[in-house]
This record gives structure tokens, sequence and C-alpha cells, in this order.
């Protein structure tokens, strides 16, 4: 919105006023050692150019809406340290109070005066309170111009190189705005009713609630939050896996157990001297083997499903306990 040279000139003449440092969070006595600001009482050329143009702005959008004189501020914030924790420039009382008087509400403004300008913002999230999972980062580049709701929940940002950039607030004509009104804004929470334990975002909870449920698979560690997922969950895995190894172990046995028999079988045929009535004797032989083996295997099958199925159960009782 406004030429590189304005800005270049407004960033000379606030880099002449007297910084002072500022609260990384609202209500806290503890000034940040990255972020400082500066009133801006006496308008040079650029700034007053800058506050003429946003005031008409403004003035054209809403003639409720007023730039009031020393609303303007500047700031200043020096490489490193964290985000700033989020706050909304009005207090949710005197926002209440503009929508039932004028059914409008108070708004701020940034005016970028270097590239990389940051903001944090939380869309939608207003009266105090925000959304960890609505969190976004603006970029604003030299000369671009952020208006945003007085109430909405955002927060500056961390940079890695020194900058600065204009606020001023927008107030509502006829309703009376206490300088330095900044209200804090707090995170929506989740909490499970067992442990208590504060979450962000549902995604997290969701998150926690599988890492740290309260039913867990003796098997394999796993933790679920319900009873019967679990033991869906090892009925599933684990019963049928120890099944299919029983029928595998099984499977050999049997097939070795048959080859010995059809070997000796052959042998007691060689002896006796072969002939029709041996070869059908021996035939006679293998069939009733491979019927005994195919027995045999179904009763061990039988036996093994019984004693998983106990098993389980056992570990139920006990876990319930």
């Amino acid at each position: 919105m406004f030429e590189v040279h304005v800005c270049k000139a407004a960033l000379r003449e606030i880099k002449q006023l007297v910084f002072k440092p500022i609260s990384r969070r609202v209500y806290s006595k503890k000034m940040d050692e990255y972020r400082r600001q500066a009133d801006i009482e006496d308008l040079g050329d650029a700034m007053d150019f800058i506050d003429g143009t946003i005031k008409a702005q403004v003035e054209h959008a809403n003639e409720d809406w007023e730039v009031r004189d020393g609303a303007w501020h500047a700031l200043h914030s020096y490489p490193g340290g964290p985000d700033q924790d989020p706050h909304q420039d009005f207090p949710a009382f005197e926002t209440a109070k503009a929508l039932l008087k004028r059914q409008l509400v108070q708004e701020s403004v940034i005016v970028a005066l270097m590239n990389g300008t940051k903001i944090i913002g939380y869309p939608g999230c207003t009266g105090g309170r925000a959304s960890m999972q609505k969190r976004k980062v603006l970029v604003l580049q030299r000369g671009d111009v952020l208006f945003f709701r007085g109430g909405l929940a955002h927060s500056g940002a961390a940079y890695d190189k020194e900058n600065y950039r204009l606020h001023c607030y927008v107030c509502i004509r006829g309703i009376r705005q206490k300088a330095n009104s900044t209200e804090a804004v707090v995170f929506d929470t989740f909490r499970r009713p067992k442990c208590l334990e504060a979450i962000d975002s549902r995604g997290d909870l969701t998150a926690h609630k599988r890492d740290e449920g309260d039913y867990i698979c003796g098997d394999c560690g796993r933790a679920f939050s319900n009873r019967n997922t679990r033991n869906k969950h090892r009925s599933r895995k684990h019963l049928q896996a120890v099944v299919s190894d029983a029928e595998q172990v099984e499977e050999s046995d049997s097939s070795n157990g048959s080859r010995m028999e059809v070997d000796t079988g052959e042998g007691d045929g060689d002896e006796s001297g072969g002939g029709p009535s041996g070869d059908a004797e021996e035939s006679s032989e293998e069939e009733s083997s491979a019927g005994r083996a195919t027995r045999r295997r179904v009763a061990r099958r039988r036996v093994v499903r019984r004693r998983v199925r106990r098993r389980v159960r056992g570990e139920r009782r006990g876990r319930e306990r």
C-alpha cells in the first residue's frame, strides 16, 4: 500500500524514538529482552502521511471508526527469543460494549516497514480464547498494511533479523478506550477424565489416548482406551498368529510321522517278496496311516486352540482384577 521511499523515511523517523521493553506475557512484570515499543507523539512527514492515509481508509470503511491522536506505536524486535504469548488488543467486555451500542467492533492496524514482518494469528478466535490448531503465521512485505479485528487472538513472532513495524488502534466514536488495555488469551484445552492432563488439540488428545490408554496388550505393549478394542486387537493379531504357528508345527510333525510310516511299510513289503497281494496290503496300510495322521493332526489342532483360548481368558481375568 505504501511506497518504499515512504517506508524508509518512516523507518528513519522512528529509529530516533526512545524504545522501552515490553512484556512477552500479558500481566507479567518481567520484561521481554527481545521486544521494545515506543509511543509516537510527534509525527514526522512520513508518519504524518501514513497517519492521514490510514485515517482516510478507516473512515471510508465505516464512519464510526476513528484513529485517535496518540494511537500509533513503533515496535522493535531483536533477533532470537520465543514467540509472544497470544493476546487481544481490546478486552472482551469493551468489544461486547461496542457491539451492544454500535453493532461494531474495534480494529487494529499493522504497517510493515521492512520485508519479512510477521504476525501470528488465530482466525476466528475471539473472546479471550484460541485454538492451537488454528495458528497461522502471516508474513508481510515492506509497505503492506494489515487490518484485523481488535478482539482477534494474535501474538508477535520471533525474528531472525532485526525488525521495525508500526501499530495503531482503531476505536469507535463515542466509546471510551482505555490506554494499554491488552488482554491475555488462553488456549482451548482438552482433558481425559481419568488423568486430567491438559491437551492442546483434539489430534494430540487422540494420540495421548492411544499412547497412554488404560488397557494394555500383554503381547505387544500397545495401549487402548477401550477394553473391547484391546480384546479385538489381541484376538486378531496375536491369537491368530499363535494358532497359525501351532498348525505349522503340527503339519510338520504329521508329515514327518507319515513319511516314517510309509518307509516302514515299504520295507515290510520288500521282505515279504512283493507281488500283487503285497502291493494291495501296502496301499491299504498307507491309506490307513494317512487317515490316522489326519485324525491326529485335527485332534492336536483342537487341543492347541483350547489351550490358547484358556490362556487368553486367564490373562483377561487377571487384568480385570
